[in-house]
């Protein structure tokens, strides 16, 4: 993961997956953009797609 997130640039970072980050991250999703999500609640994890990268 760390491999793939050093190579990342150009990329947005998403800071928290609650109501607002879940509208974000579709709307970056449909524009075919890269970005990362920080999330710190573990129950959130299963619920985000494989395309988000988690930290």
């Amino acid at each position: 993961m760390i491999k793939k997130l050093s190579g990342l640039k150009d990329h947005f970072i998403v800071c928290g997956y609650g109501r607002m980050g879940k509208v974000i991250c579709k709307e970056l999703q449909n524009e075919k953009l890269l970005f990362v999500v920080i999330e710190n609640v573990l129950e959130k994890f299963p619920i985000l797609r494989i395309r988000v990268i988690l930290l």
